[in-house]
């Protein structure tokens, strides 16, 4: 469901889907999809013109999956955090990542 309000720029719809889903998440312990959970609000928050909020659970995504040694999924969030650095004129910061 949150995938398909972001498709229909319902944004705050899937905001909360995707938060429901970060819960469930958590309660199943599965620390990849925690991660991914974060990875993906942060996108919608990004969307939504929140960046703080989308810097935030990027970040939060980046710790959890330096955590479990997901370097595939490190790449992702590094390119996302780039990508918004970019967004906000911040092309030194972006090129860090």
């Amino acid at each position: 469901l949150a995938i398909i309000n972001s498709k229909l720029y319902l944004l705050d719809e899937a905001i909360d889907y995707m938060q429901k889903s970060l819960l469930l998440a958590k309660e199943l312990v599965d620390h990849k999809s925690i991660a991914l959970r974060y990875n993906n609000l942060a996108g919608l928050y990004k969307r939504n013109g929140e960046y703080q909020k989308a810097f935030d659970n990027y970040q939060e995504a980046l710790k959890r999956l330096i955590e479990i040694e997901d370097t595939d999924g490190q790449a992702l969030v590094y390119i996302n955090l780039g990508a918004l650095y970019m967004l906000l004129g911040k092309n030194e910061k972006a090129k860090e990542q």
